[in-house]
C-alpha cells in the first residue's frame, strides 16, 4: 500500500460445525461437532474500499475498522 492513510490489520479462524447421528445397538445418540478451520487474516487501506468485497471477515473489518458501511 502506497501513501498516507488508515491501514487496518484483521485476523480470525472459520468455524465449522457438523450435526451427527451415531447408532450402537438400539441407542442412538445427536449432536453438532464445532471445530476451527483455515485461519484468516489481512490489510486494509481504509482509502481504497470495496477491494474486500466477497471476504466476510475483510468486510467485517472494514466496517469496524474504517467506520465505513460494508454494503
Amino acid at each position: 500500500m502506497q501513501g498516507p492513510g488508515r491501514i487496518v490489520h484483521y485476523a480470525g479462524v472459520q468455524a465449522l460445525e457438523a450435526p451427527f447421528s451415531y447408532r450402537c445397538g438400539s441407542v442412538t445418540a445427536h449432536g453438532v461437532v464445532r471445530s476451527w478451520a483455515i485461519p484468516v487474516s489481512g490489510v486494509l487501506d481504509c482509502t481504497t474500499p470495496r477491494r474486500y468485497q466477497g471476504n466476510r471477515m475483510a468486510e467485517e473489518a472494514a466496517r469496524i475498522g474504517c467506520d465505513v458501511r460494508a454494503d
